[in-house]
């Protein structure tokens, strides 16, 4: 059995479209890394913009009702020195061409919540336009926005969460929306105000924010393709090079084949996996820092981590059985490719392709193997909606996972060991 598992593994690593595939993916998890360097360092991603923090790390701190009022002081003490601002709009507007800022510290307006208060009739359209227009048109010198960054941003994150849990408020009770809208907001407004009675950290995180969106985001679809290219011809080799009539009826039997095949695909869909995560782990830290472990609204990096990267494996090994038992049927490479392909990533594709109005079939296609493979519930949390509750999508990524390998594996065995050898 060794033996065979072993031969098995190196034919689905010696398959060229594994090769290729792997290659690609490596290409562009350093590719989408270097840009997102670029998007961090400009300001167009996360919260800092490393180029006016001078490329000092905003340090980690915990904010809570206990400690926000402390927290605001600091913040508005700094805001109330004049010297912070620029004197004129010929200096701000010089700096500003290099690069410079567009925080206005005690001057700023919050646009989102005049918008807000304008929808919801707290003020009229004239006064928004007072409000607006009305605004001093200075901002902070960039020489001391990494000093404002520290103190400013675990505030905004805390007044950010007040201002949603008005807005989810607001919706939940509205009598203009669905019932799945204002139960929605509902779920969400008593998960925000947790979080503030909880607290969280705050603070630099673009290495781990960075590896999620490799996961959830970018090029998560690659770890899937490799999976299927490179397990999709684990029974079509056989088939299509007529050397089945050989195996099928070796002294090992159909039965030993048919499992040492598989254990050798799962050994190859969790090494994928592995090297996977931790290329991706390594290449952000690599670029942006491993800081931020602790940080995190709800939970915090390093859980998310621990919990989220099992059921990525779930859902490679639930692949690993589709792609097994379409390779198992199939008697050409291409049938198997185009198949494997079509049944593993169709879901995926239709959310991309098709805007699906009801919330379950939404749902029932987010909860298909390849959406856990892709990652798509880690960057935002993704809920499933039953009777009014909002139960943690995660949870079911499991009873996907066995009821797959319940379908597959018998499938796999019945079609392998019956199998007909051509003449």
């Amino acid at each position: 059995m060794k033996t065979i598992i072993q031969y098995e593994l190196k034919k689905i690593f010696q398959n060229k479209l594994f090769i290729g595939a792997f290659i690609i993916c490596l290409v562009a998890m350093i590719s989408m890394s270097a840009v997102a360097v670029y998007q961090y360092n400009t300001g167009t991603r996360g919260h800092f913009d490393m180029t006016l923090m001078k490329v000092e790390k905003a340090p980690e701190v915990f904010v809570s009702k206990d400690n926000i009022d402390e927290l605001k002081k600091a913040v508005e003490d700094f805001e109330n020195r004049d010297d912070i601002y620029y004197e004129s709009h010929e200096a701000q507007l010089s700096d500003y061409i290099e690069g410079g800022s567009v925080y206005s510290g005690k001057y700023d307006i919050n646009t989102s919540d005049l918008f807000f208060k304008l929808e919801t009739g707290e003020i009229t359209e004239a006064e928004f336009e007072v409000l607006i227009s009305n605004t001093p048109q200075t901002s902070i010198r960039k020489e001391y926005l990494p000093e404002y960054f520290k103190l400013y941003w675990s505030v905004k994150e805390y007044e950010d969460l007040e201002s949603n849990i008005e807005r989810e408020e607001f919706y939940a009770n509205s009598a203009d929306e669905t019932q799945y809208y204002r139960d929605y907001n509902a779920f969400l407004a008593k998960q925000d105000r947790e979080t503030l009675e909880k607290g969280f950290v705050s603070g630099y995180d673009y290495g781990w924010e960075n590896f999620y969106s490799i996961l959830s985001q970018d090029i998560g679809i690659f770890l899937a393709i490799i999976i299927i290219f490179g397990l999709c011809n684990v029974f079509t080799s056989e088939y299509s090079l007529s050397v089945d009539a050989f195996l099928l009826s070796s002294k090992k039997g159909r039965g030993t084949l048919a499992s040492a095949k598989i254990i050798a695909a799962l050994i190859y869909t969790v090494l994928c996996f592995v090297v996977y995560v931790l290329l991706a782990l390594l290449i952000s830290f690599i670029f942006l820092g491993a800081e931020g472990m602790n940080v995190g609204q709800g939970e915090s990096h390093l859980t998310r981590l621990l919990t989220v990267i099992p059921f990525i494996l779930v859902g490679c090994v639930s692949l690993c059985f589709i792609t097994l038992t379409v390779s198992a049927f199939c008697k050409k490479q291409i049938t198997s490719i185009a198949l494997s392909s079509l049944i593993c990533l169709l879901p995926l594709l239709t959310q991309f392709v098709i805007y699906i109005d009801n919330q379950y079939v939404s749902q029932f296609l987010e909860l298909m193997p390849v959406n856990t493979v892709f990652g798509a519930y880690i960057y935002s949390s993704r809920y499933v909606y039953l009777d009014g509750n909002f139960i943690d999508m995660r949870y079911f990524f499991p009873l996907v996972a066995l009821s797959v390998a319940i379908v597959c594996l018998p499938l796999i065995y019945k079609r392998y060991t019956s199998h007909q050898v051509s003449n």
